[in-house]
């Protein structure tokens, strides 16, 4: 299994980490609130807060540069719009004193202006996006994996998008949960069951994460079956007899002559 560096259970509606040390370090400009998950669960709500929830410095120190990593999260997006599920790392600076073309220095998920157009964001403006059937209201599991060079999103545990790229993100860079670099974009909507994991999920992982959180019953449970029954019993027949029976004979006999 994938080595897991922090994960945000959103429980009571708060951004803690429930794994590692990070505890509660984060910092919200605005406010966030509790919502419910799909699950029936605590979610996170992070409409009011203006640059979504920033992690600690600490969580990134271990997916820097170039190296594996994989985060996963439950999304409700309630106003579509371009707005970020998640971003770290800084914009595009364009290429090297030597011509040559900058690595990309970022690493998210946005959703794009279109309804239903998930975007990955290298810090490039949004070139690699995937339509999905998502639309605003309506909880969702999405991935972004990174491994030798290749970054894949999955969406309800299904591979969406594979595109090869290059990336080089710096621990001074800021890892922003409802928003993108530097706590642009941020999202109308909520968040839940956050994982960072240092090297890139498999497909079996991603299952386990995605099975992990059930939408609960849509509909009431009948009542429990009784074994007692419905009336006692009766030993009385069901109806009266039309006449009490006679022990006479209907008519005298006749006598031969």
């Amino acid at each position: 299994e994938a080595a897991l560096v922090a994960h945000y259970g959103m429980d009571g509606g708060v951004a803690v980490d429930d794994h590692g040390p990070f505890g509660n370090a984060t910092y919200v400009e605005g406010r966030t609130r509790k919502d419910t998950a799909l699950d029936g669960t605590d979610a996170l709500n992070v409409t009011g807060a203006r640059k979504g929830v920033r992690l600690p410095a600490g969580v990134t120190r271990r997916i820097l540069g170039g190296r594996e990593r994989g985060v996963c999260l439950w999304a409700r997006v309630d106003k579509w719009r371009k707005a970020a599920l998640f971003g770290y790392g800084a914009a595009a600076t364009g290429g090297s004193a030597t011509g040559a073309p900058g690595k990309p220095e970022a690493f998210g998920l946005a959703v794009d202006d279109d309804v239903g157009f998930v975007a990955l964001d290298f810090g490039d403006g949004y070139p690699v996006k995937a339509e999905v059937p998502a639309r605003a209201g309506q909880w969702h599991h999405y991935c972004l994996v990174y491994d030798d060079g290749n970054a894949t999103l999955y969406y309800d545990s299904v591979i969406q998008k594979t595109t090869k790229i290059a990336l080089n993100t710096s621990n001074s860079s800021q890892f922003h949960l409802g928003a993108g670099l530097d706590g642009a974009d941020a999202l109308d909507g909520s968040i839940d069951e956050v994982y960072i994991y240092e090297e890139a999920l498999t497909q079996d992982a991603i299952d386990l994460i995605y099975s992990r959180v059930t939408s609960p019953p849509s509909s009431v449970p009948s009542p429990e079956p009784s074994s007692m029954p419905s009336r006692a019993p009766t030993s009385l027949p069901t109806g009266v007899p039309t006449s009490a029976p006679s022990p006479m004979p209907s008519s005298m006999p006749t006598t031969a002559v």
